[in-house]
């Protein structure tokens, strides 16, 4: 059976790689070595940079999925292969922030 959670993770300056599965809330049921079937991301509205970008840990804002703010995009990976931990976001701006659901 299929569980899933959510969380937001901040980079707190671009071009730093931040890894998503820091942003676990404590009592959440997945783990970063959870191996993960649908990812979402949502770059809020209020963020002060154009988009985000979310791949593994060479993450920047020339490499990965960029994604506007406002815009919901599920990450394109092997459903079933990736772990959680395996996941990161970078910004235009620091301090921006994203919403995401982990399915597992």
């Amino acid at each position: 059976m299929a569980r899933g959670t959510s969380g937001s993770v901040t980079v707190a300056a671009s071009g730093t790689a931040v890894q998503i599965t820091t942003s676990i809330v404590t009592g959440a049921r997945v783990r970063p070595t959870d191996t993960i079937f649908t990812l979402e991301v949502t770059p809020r509205d209020t963020n002060t940079g154009d988009a985000m970008y979310f791949g593994d840990s060479k993450v920047s804002t020339t490499y990965g999925s960029r994604v506007k703010k406002g815009v919901a995009k599920k990450l394109g990976f092997e459903p079933g292969r990736d772990k959680f931990s395996e996941w990161y976001a970078d910004a235009d701006s620091g301090g921006d922030i994203a919403d995401w659901v982990v399915i597992w």
